[in-house]
């Protein structure tokens, strides 16, 4: 029922636009849309884009371990990072404010007994002094760890089986190949998670 309401409504949108356009605000003649040109693209600078990316996956990755290992958004923890692709530090009181740390440190060697995660070849670490049960995380871990391994084996076997790569479309082919390469970085993050803990 809706979409073919939104057919018959299809021929007027641009009349239901410029009428919106003028009740926003008084305009000119000369300012509707209807006669306006195309906005023109200008300039702009790649690289804040990129930096502010690059925030926003650091921000996403302490949201994560805060929310698989169950610590509270109220807990202020620290973050470490050894800044491998030299990321800007422009965002770095973004990233304190979002994360809701205590601190941003830049290191140059691994820290034991935290968290961690990846961006790009950037480690970032989380010391878990009392905010989480070390044994419990090993064995959550561990246990995540055989799945994983299991899934990697499964997903290989397919890959391995000439009948099913010569009969298998190219688009089933490339999504099994995603599975094997993230089954991968998820082994080599959770056993590099493991060795900080133990």
């Amino acid at each position: 029922m809706l979409e073919s309401n939104l057919k018959l409504l299809h021929p007027f949108m641009p009349f239901l636009t410029e009428e919106i356009w003028q009740i926003i605000a008084e305009r000119t003649p000369e300012e509707a849309l209807i006669i306006a040109q195309w906005p023109e693209l200008k300039s702009f600078n790649q690289n804040a884009i990129t930096d502010f990316e690059n925030a926003i996956e650091v921000i996403s990755g302490i949201r994560t371990i805060r929310k698989d290992k169950n610590i509270p958004f109220k807990d202020t923890i620290e973050l470490k990072t050894i800044n491998n692709e030299k990321f800007s530090t422009y965002h770095d009181v973004v990233i304190v404010k979002l994360g809701n740390l205590s601190s941003l440190e830049y290191i140059s060697e691994k820290v034991e007994g935290a968290l961690s995660f990846r961006i790009k070849s950037n480690e970032y670490f989380i010391p878990i002094s009392g905010a989480i049960n070390v044994e419990e995380e090993i064995a959550k871990l561990t246990e995540e760890l055989i799945y994983i391994k299991g899934f990697l084996k499964s997903v290989e076997a397919k890959l391995s089986n000439e009948k099913f790569v010569n009969g298998a479309p190219e688009k089933v082919l490339a999504i099994e190949r995603q599975k094997q390469a993230d089954a991968l970085a998820k082994i080599a993050t959770i056993e590099q998670s493991l060795a900080g803990l133990k």
